[in-house]
């Protein structure tokens, strides 16, 4: 992938940490619903006829 002519390496140096890894997407999957929760909870304390209303 990379030529050694060039880079003074051939592979990058990697550990991959299936611990790190769950903390990584259960972090990322709590951030999104936390992100969503607060417009999901605003529009359902909306009620339809005055949302279209004031439209």
């Amino acid at each position: 992938m990379f030529p050694k002519t060039i880079y003074a390496f051939d592979r990058l140096p990697a550990l991959i940490v299936p611990g790190d890894l769950a903390i990584i997407c259960g972090g990322s999957l709590i951030i999104c619903l936390l992100a969503g929760l607060l417009p999901a909870w605003n529009a359902g304390r909306l009620q339809p006829v005055e949302a279209l209303r004031n439209e």
